[in-house]
């Protein structure tokens, strides 16, 4: 990737409904810097979320060019689109997608298993992230034994672990209060700062999306 080219680079970006029966955004044009910390807001339904799984390459783009990462992802085929997520992006989705039969030192590990990263440099890491996200003590618990609260850390240091460029996190404070919800977007935004990752945050909530420095309105480019 060229220095100083945007991190996510959208031009003419349409993108339809899963089952391709629905236009949800037209002509999208946004460039993202790295580094940068942006709220993508809209009502339900416009294409917020659909939008970051375009971006991690898990939806269809319908028409435009989108590069992530110097990665071209409307001509990627899946293995390319699957090499992206494996080594520079990160996701933080509503469903926390821990795995039960694992500790929460185990699933942060995780998140870097398909990355360049060796084995015992990601449980480095998780134990750095573990410390970072205040649950230093609670390495060897499982996901049941753990709060909501503490499961959404151990996601957002799975996110991290393999050291992306940019993280996708949707909804993330969905099922939280908003003042534990303001705590949690400032945790990720703390972490990706350190670490000069990007952030994109998917939320409905004018409250948390005034927390992050710049924003995209998704309604200004759906379809009518």
């Amino acid at each position: 990737m060229d220095r100083g080219a945007p991190l996510v680079h959208a031009l003419g970006v349409q993108l339809r409904t899963a089952d391709g029966a629905r236009p949800l955004l037209r002509s999208l044009d946004w460039r993202v810097a790295a580094g940068a910390a942006v709220a993508v807001t809209g009502p339900s339904g416009c294409g917020k979320s659909t939008l970051l799984q375009a971006i991690a390459g898990l939806h269809p783009i319908a028409a435009g060019e989108l590069r992530v990462c110097g990665r071209a992802l409307h001509a990627a085929g899946a293995g390319e689109r699957a090499r992206l997520r494996a080594t520079a992006v990160g996701l933080v989705l509503q469903n926390l997608n821990l795995l039960p039969a694992l500790t929460a030192l185990e699933n942060i590990a995780l998140g870097g298993i398909y990355s360049d990263v060796p084995r015992d440099e990601l449980r480095r890491r998780a134990g750095v992230l573990l410390e970072a996200v205040g649950l230093g003590g609670r390495g060897g618990a499982r996901p049941a034994a753990l709060s909501l609260g503490e499961q959404q850390r151990i996601a957002i240091a799975r996110a991290l672990v393999h050291g992306p460029a940019l993280v996708l996190a949707d909804e993330p404070t969905a099922s939280l209060d908003r003042a534990a919800g303001a705590q949690l977007v400032s945790l990720i935004m703390e972490l990706c700062g350190q670490r000069a990752a990007a952030l994109l945050l998917v939320t409905h909530d004018p409250a948390i999306a005034a927390l992050l420095p710049a924003g995209l309105h998704l309604p200004d480019w759906a379809v009518a």
